[in-house]
Parts: structure tokens; C-alpha cells; sequence
């Protein structure tokens, strides 16, 4: 559904882009109550972040001290006293994971409104190689709703 209704919507013509990534995150809340959400300013020390989006959207840049599902799920005993934060381009696919994990009996959270809302409160990007970056992969050009100054990435 979110998909659909992000399809809709010219980002270029959007001039509220934080709102919009809220409300979309809003819904996703809604759509999966048992799933918790953390904001940016809620993590702490004891978070883990985990990436779950591609290889590909990965390879252009990710959340500073972010790692893999993949690392995560071949080292998840190494992560039992984190609080996992799962996060993508929104959160569409990570609420879903995240709701895996908590059925696993795993303290999981979901990176209120992913990477989208990160950059918009101002979160840091790092390239695989650890330098700040400006670029960011997006999933799609429908879901390029990075403030100004950021370059969207789709392919």
C-alpha cells in the first residue's frame, strides 16, 4: 500500500518531505502494532543498527555504525545485550523483519521512518569505506524524499 501511494507522489513537488516520510512511517506503525519504533534521538549506546536493505543500497552508503543483516544473523549471539534497531529506505521491509526478531523473542526495533527520516534529522551517511557521504540510495525515484543537499541514488 505505501508503495502504491509513494508512486503517486512527485518528489520534486513535495515541499514538506519530512511530514510526509512521518505520516508514511505513521501508517506503517499502525499497520503492524506489536512492532516498536525508535526514533533517531531514542538510540543510545546499546543500539545495534542493522541494515537491511540490499548489498547494492548498501554499497553506496549506510548509518554510521550500521551493520548487515547478514552479520547480524551470522553473529547474533555476539549482539544479545544491544537493542537492535532494524532500518531501511522507510521501513516497510525492516518493520517486517523486526517483527520476526520480537517473534524470536529478540528485543527489536524498528528505525522509525529508516533512513529517510535519519537524514532528515540530520544523521550522518558513511560510504563502505567509512567516509561521510551526501549520497544515498533511496530504492526507488518515488521514494526520493532526501532534504536538500543530498543526492538520491535508484539504481
Amino acid at each position: 500500500m505505501l508503495f502504491t501511494l509513494f508512486s503517486c507522489l512527485k518528489p520534486q513537488e513535495v515541499k514538506d518531505k519530512a511530514h510526509v516520510i512521518n505520516s508514511m512511517a505513521a501508517t506503517l506503525d499502525k499497520q503492524y502494532p506489536g512492532v516498536p519504533s525508535v526514533s533517531f534521538t531514542n538510540l543510545t549506546n546499546d543500539s545495534q543498527l542493522v541494515d537491511l536493505r540490499t548489498a547494492a543500497e548498501r554499497n553506496i552508503s549506510t548509518l554510521p555504525k550500521a551493520i548487515s543483516k547478514e552479520d547480524y544473523e551470522a553473529n547474533y549471539e555476539s549482539y544479545k545485550n544491544k537493542q537492535i534497531v532494524g532500518f531501511d529506505t522507510l521501513g516497510q521491509r525492516s518493520i517486517v523483519w523486526v517483527s520476526e526478531q520480537r517473534a524470536y523473542g529478540i528485543e527489536a526495533y524498528n528505525l522509525h521512518g529508516g533512513i529517510l527520516a535519519w537524514a532528515h534529522a540530520g544523521g550522518k551517511f558513511i560510504t563502505p569505506s567509512g567516509e561521510e557521504t551526501k549520497t544515498v540510495h533511496v530504492y526507488a525515484q518515488a521514494w526520493d524524499m532526501l532534504p536538500e543537499g543530498f543526492e538520491a541514488i535508484t539504481e
